[in-house]
């Protein structure tokens, strides 16, 4: 119901609907992730809420499984590949408000569960450069390249200059 919204250009329905599926269905990650999806141009800081509440889910789900030392244990083909969207959204919108320690955690939990997406590998970097340890995010890139996760041709090598 909520996408038939959307596909109308009727977003406020839309938003009404996922509301809806976010009380009836709390432990499901979808109407969080599509309601970010839905406002993250118009109104960033309402689908980075959206997105942490999805991350508060996901993150329960995990422990409830594998107990807290699920990062430790858990293989990236366990995980949902939009589970990599969630943690990288987050990721970056921590590392723009500055928060570069909770932006690296985001983000090397997004590059654990999506080895061969660049956009993770890009932010890590970023996060570190921001950080003023730019030797660490070419130190990620590099080890990512080594491993095969990347190209050799990527343009990502520019952190290392």
């Amino acid at each position: 119901m909520a996408k038939s919204h959307v596909q109308l250009g009727e977003k406020d329905k839309a938003l009404e609907r996922l509301d809806s599926l976010m009380i009836h269905y709390p432990y499901d990650v979808m109407p969080f992730m599509e309601a970010a999806r839905l406002v993250k141009e118009d109104r960033p800081f309402d689908a980075l809420r959206y997105y942490i509440d999805a991350i508060s889910i996901i993150t329960s789900q995990y422990k409830a499984r594998y107990g807290e030392g699920y990062m430790l244990v858990m293989s990236p083909s366990e995980v949902p590949s939009y589970h990599f969207e969630i943690f990288l959204e987050v990721g970056k919108a921590y590392i723009e408000q500055e928060d570069y320690a909770m932006g690296e955690n985001l983000l090397r939990w997004a590059v654990h569960i999506n080895r061969k997406h660049e956009e993770g590998y890009r932010w890590l970097a970023e996060c570190y450069a921001r950080k003023g340890e730019a030797s660490r995010g070419c130190q990620v890139i590099r080890r990512a390249i080594s491993r095969g996760y990347l190209n050799r041709t990527t343009p990502l090598t520019s952190y290392c200059d």
